[in-house]
């Protein structure tokens, strides 16, 4: 998980508030989730310290596999190809791991 940084002063992260808002730890500067602009396949999430942060989606991070495994099976072995898979699939792993752990479910679809 990315932690949220505040862009007011730099200084803290976002914590969770009761009220479902987040808080920067150092200015108070209030922050709801719909202000959040995220990149497509990017959801917010909390961690177990209540700190505001994002990660790649489940469905995007198997999205993500499964291109750099058919990618890595298509490239001639040691080029630029098979290690650009290689590292997607790598990375691809990563978010997925991320997202899991930040308590993301694991997407229905996949699990068929």
């Amino acid at each position: 998980m990315t932690t949220i940084i505040c862009a007011l002063c730099a200084g803290a992260p976002f914590s969770v508030l009761p009220s479902g808002l987040f808080e920067c730890g150092s200015c108070r500067e209030l922050l709801h989730t719909q202000d959040l602009v995220l990149d497509p396949g990017v959801v917010w999430c909390v961690n177990q310290h209540g700190q505001l942060g994002y990660v790649t989606d489940t469905a995007e991070s198997l999205a993500g596999l499964r291109d750099a495994l058919i990618d890595s099976a298509q490239a001639e072995a040691g080029t630029y190809d098979e290690r650009d898979a290689r590292y997607r699939f790598d990375s691809a792993v990563s978010d997925l791991r991320a997202a899991l752990r930040a308590g993301l479910p694991f997407p229905a679809e996949a699990a068929a």
